[in-house]
């Protein structure tokens, strides 16, 4: 087994534990549950989200845990599962009778997708895609996907911190087997909302598919990548840009509508344009620099320039000096 394949996909699967984490907090079922988390602030700033807006990222991110697992042994797909079991025993959930329906379901498909059953949920994530394909091409997708698992190789992915889980794995999986026998009729447990028929548009006025998890996820990863890839381009860095920029990552996944996206993906390629212009601009030195920078030969001509004009200066007093005393001598003689 490759140690950095699974570190790999060890840190695919804390990623989303981490928005599982914040939106279990936002269903206000555990009172104390901050001091229960495991993954925390790692690459999610802040808990400012709704509960829908951390459900449509789990939702969003579990396809990622399944990619990084699809075609690995079961003995891989075991390590991963240990993770997850130590994580039910570290956060200290338990099989009770007032226990979350819906979380009740989603905890039960990440054990099946660890033991390879994940068709399920596949089916469905694939039917999700289909609703917005008219958006957006096969290979638009592809290359969003692509990117996103690009950015989880060893040399790409981000900075984050470690995640330590200090569960036991044996104790969290009788945890995890108490909490399945109440499991009822997953098989008509839908992850996405069931699919309705579309309304009929309005002639010329554009489809709004704001509805959908991924849709909204798909405009902003696009975005991000298509930024992203300007900054490297113009040798720049987030840091580069005007302050008000600065967050612009976490501004963006604040947006949801296509207009709204649209828009601030122009401002800020605009942006990037308007600093790399500024980068090209030679600035005008300081005063400091000025004087650094003037030549040694053109001060000590200078000065010359200036002694010469002090001693002609003199020499023009003194010379005028001497012919007024002259003529007072001659006066004095007469």
């Amino acid at each position: 087994m490759n140690n950095n394949e699974l570190e790999i996909v060890l840190d695919t699967f804390h990623n989303f534990l981490e928005a599982l984490e914040e939106y279990i907090g936002k269903l206000d079922h555990y009172k104390n549950w901050n001091s229960r988390r495991q993954v925390y602030r790692r690459t999610i700033a802040d808990s400012n989200d709704t509960l829908a807006g951390f459900e449509d990222l789990v939702l969003t991110d579990f396809p990622l845990v399944i990619g990084s697992i699809k075609g690995k042994s079961a003995d891989f797909r075991k390590k991963i599962q240990d993770e997850y079991h130590k994580w039910i025993d570290a956060t200290g959930i338990k099989a009770t009778n007032d226990f979350p329906e819906k979380l009740k379901h989603y905890l039960f498909a990440i054990n099946e997708a660890l033991e390879g059953r994940w068709e399920k949920f596949m089916t469905e994530f694939r039917e999700e895609v289909k609703k917005i394909e008219n958006k957006y091409s096969p290979n638009e997708l592809a290359e969003v996907f692509m990117t996103a698992t690009n950015h989880y190789t060893k040399e790409n992915r981000p900075q984050t911190k470690e995640v330590k889980i200090s569960g036991n794995a044996e104790q969290g999986k009788i945890t995890f087997q108490q909490l399945a026998q109440t499991v009822a009729n997953h098989d008509e447990f839908r992850f996405f909302p069931s699919h309705q028929p579309e309304p009929k548009e309005e002639p010329g006025k554009e489809k709004n598919d704001n509805s959908s998890p991924l849709a909204k996820k798909l405009r902003q990863t696009a975005v991000k990548n298509q930024i992203q890839t300007e900054l490297t381009k113009n040798n720049l860095k987030t840091s580069d840009l005007s302050t008000k920029y600065h967050d612009w990552e976490k501004r963006l996944e604040k947006l949801s509508s296509e207009e709204e996206i649209n828009e601030f993906k122009d401002k800020l390629i605009k942006e990037v344009a308007r600093q790399k212009s500024a980068s090209q601009t030679p600035s005008s030195p300081s005063q400091s620099e000025r004087e650094n920078k003037f030549p040694f030969f053109a001060k000590t001509a200078i000065a010359v320039v200036i002694l010469a004009a002090v001693v002609i200066g003199a020499l023009l007093f003194a010379k005028k000096k001497k012919k007024k005393k002259k003529k007072k001598n001659l006066k004095k003689k007469k």
